[in-house]
């Protein structure tokens, strides 16, 4: 009666945890399996359907050593936890699976392999990417080297290698993948081909090699038809109208909303999520500001629902980086720095770097140069540890930037210059329009102004449509500032430029100084 209480129903419960687990660890070792088994046995045969407190019969039978049952419930208890959205508690019960499979030693390979990959799959969910890895590898182990199963595995190790930043031992995965289902035709080969293809297209898309890209989704595209893979094939969209996005050149098919599409037919939450975020950089780029920011929120929206942080975070990511072209850089920085502090926690090397650029940027946008500065250096450091060139460009653009808003436009047009050389060496740069106003307007500054009219001249004579026109704005905010010089007429040149950035949402009053870059999305 000091202990327990009586809850009404004739159940005993103890009054404290702290007694119930002094006594727990005072029973004698057989005693305590004997009870854990009993328990298990009642609940097991007073139910209709014992799946439905799997996560009971789980943790009695394991407790009992009855590890063939501990080994069936804890399996159905981590699918009960994953379709809750409960990533932690599922790889504690695929964990105990797996421990229950190797006492209980009948359990075959191949069903261990699965469990193992369900355990990589609520993990690299969780953000967990290192022991996730470790999941797909053991999971390997236990399946013939040249199967389509290992292959699939590799496929999803080598995701979270791009994660973690080391893309060349991303590209060989999904590269002896590929070459382990050479020879084999039939659709599940072809889908695991579909997913491996297109995830090579996805890495070639980070590199900035956009024309490699779109040659790698459309072997994505059409391996998933041949395999009448959905979902492979609402990736490969996915992925390509990305690359698309990445170059000049306009699809022959709208791949993005393809993708929708399918997800949606799927009822699959975190392809609706990946396509929003597609969807939402095309429209940045059409000039649909507005919308590009609801989509990237709705993006952010389906990731946080399904506990999927590190997604959940490269939309964040995207949405600050529209705000930071509007010149909302104090709306931008507080989301930034949730997305380093969370991107450093899941290992998402890449994210870290890009989102300290941005940061970096947003500083310098509210006056913050020493705080930018130090920024800039880390963010540097890492993009070339990467080797993620392509994003190389948009920093020193982004530096360049900062230093003309510094005044000190010998550094800027250095480093713009810097810029170019390295955009020639990829397949150019979507960044090339930004990078000409930066020298354009450092031109200026040093008094080189006939230099500056002839890339002005240029960039005007350009289609400047992309964007939403945001380019030629801000090229003729520049034009303004020599025509003043020149004492020519400014204001009609600054009336255009203010309404199409009116229309593009960008808060900073017109002043004639580059206030915001591009950025690669």
């Amino acid at each position: 009666g000091d202990f327990l209480d009586d809850d009404g129903s004739g159940t005993l419960v103890f009054r404290h945890a702290l007694v119930r687990d002094v006594a727990y660890a005072g029973l004698p070792f057989r005693l305590r399996r004997d009870m854990h088994n009993r328990v298990g046995t009642t609940i097991e045969t007073r139910l209709a359907d014992p799946a439905t407190e799997s996560e009971l019969l789980s943790l009695h039978f394991f407790h009992a050593g009855a590890y063939d049952k501990a080994w069936a419930y804890s399996r159905v208890a981590g699918e009960r936890a994953h379709s809750r959205y409960a990533y932690v508690e599922a790889s504690d019960f695929f964990e105990r699976a797996i421990e229950s499979a190797r006492r209980e030693t009948t359990v075959p390979a191949p069903e261990v392999a699965t469990v193992f990959e369900k355990l990589g799959d609520v993990r690299t969910l969780a953000g967990a990417s290192h022991d996730a890895i470790t999941a797909y590898r053991r999971a390997r182990k236990h399946l013939a080297d040249a199967s389509t199963a290992s292959a699939d595995l590799m496929y999803k190790e080598a995701i979270l290698e791009q994660r973690l930043g080391k893309f060349t031992k991303s590209l060989a995965l999904l590269s002896h993948g590929m070459h382990q289902l050479e020879g084999l035709n039939d659709p599940h080969a072809a889908s695991v081909r579909a997913k491996l293809a297109t995830r090579y297209g996805f890495a070639r898309y980070l590199q900035g090699r956009a024309k490699d890209a779109i040659k790698w989704c459309e072997i994505g595209v059409s391996e998933a038809r041949r395999g009448t893979d959905k979902m492979a094939l609402a990736m490969a969209y996915n992925a390509l109208q990305l690359a698309y996005l990445r170059t000049d050149q306009e699809p022959d098919r709208p791949y993005g909303a393809l993708a929708m599409r399918t997800y949606e037919q799927l009822e699959d939450l975190p392809g609706q999520g990946h396509s929003a975020n597609t969807l939402a950089i095309a429209a940045h780029r059409a000039g649909r500001w507005d919308e590009a920011e609801q989509l990237f929120g709705h993006a952010a929206e389906i990731f946080g629902r399904i506990g999927d942080i590190t997604n959940e975070s490269n939309a964040i990511y995207n949405r600050a980086d529209l705000l930071i072209r509007q010149c909302r850089f104090a709306d931008a920085e507080p989301l930034l720095r949730e997305v380093v502090e969370t991107a450093r926690a899941v290992d998402d090397e890449e994210l870290v770097a890009l989102a300290l650029r941005e940061l970096a940027r947003a500083q310098s946008g509210m006056g913050k140069s020493a705080d930018a500065d130090e920024l800039f250096g880390e963010a540097r450091e890492r993009l070339a540890a990467l080797g993620l060139r392509h994003e190389l460009v948009t920093f020193d653009a982004a530096r360049a930037e900062a230093a003309l808003r510094a005044g000190d436009a010998h550094t800027a047009l250095h480093l713009a210059d810097e810029a170019i050389r390295l955009s020639h060496e990829l397949d150019g740069s979507e960044v090339t329009p930004w990078l000409d106003r930066i020298r354009a307007d450092a031109l200026i500054a040093l008094g080189a102004t006939d230099e500056a009219a002839t890339i002005i001249e240029h960039g005007l004579a350009a289609d400047g449509t992309g964007d939403g026109g945001y380019d030629r704005a801000m090229l003729l905010l520049i034009a303004a500032r020599l025509a003043e010089r020149r004492g020519e007429p400014a204001q009609p040149l600054e009336s255009e430029a203010a309404q199409i950035l009116r229309a593009l949402g960008v808060v900073t009053p017109a002043t004639g100084r580059v206030a915001a870059g591009t950025s690669s999305g």
